[in-house]
């Protein structure tokens, strides 16, 4: 989510999940997640430290061969 924020202008906060169980076409859950929610600090935290980890451990290119 973090990520789609912040490269597409036209996504913002709030954000709102809607959870609604299939064929059955009624609402079951309906969260409205803002930058102070409790779950999206920790997903937002976790995602950046994982993206972080996963740079780091790419391999240096081999320039020679490409």
């Amino acid at each position: 989510m973090d990520s789609t924020i912040r490269s597409n202008l036209s996504v913002g906060m709030p954000l709102d999940l809607v959870i609604y169980e299939r064929d059955a076409l009624r609402i079951r859950r309906h969260v409205s997640i803002t930058q102070e929610s409790g779950y999206y600090l920790q997903i937002r935290e976790q995602w950046g430290r994982h993206l972080r980890q996963g740079f780091a451990e790419l391999p240096d290119p081999a320039w020679s061969d490409l």
